[in-house]
């Protein structure tokens, strides 16, 4: 299986990947295996649904999105 060497990492880098590892139960290894896996997806795991939720919200609203709609939504999200 192929390696890769990482060098000069920082030192809070370092502390950082050790810290997820942990949270994580993983090596730092097994760590940035998955987190390069994440970031190489096609499609990344935080955009899974996002189209049919998008979609589904779409469909819930019964006209045109006001003026109005959109500050009251950056309101209610403020909170």
């Amino acid at each position: 299986m192929p390696s890769i060497t990482v060098k000069n990492i920082p030192e809070a880098l370092h502390r950082q990947l050790r810290q997820r590892a942990k949270e994580h139960d993983r090596s730092i290894n097994g760590e940035i295996l998955f987190i390069l896996r994440s970031v190489c997806r096609k499609t990344p795991q935080r955009l899974k649904g996002l189209e049919d939720r998008i979609t589904a919200l779409r469909n819930s609203m019964s006209g045109p999105v006001s003026e109005k709609l959109i500050d009251e939504a950056i309101e209610t999200g403020r909170r």
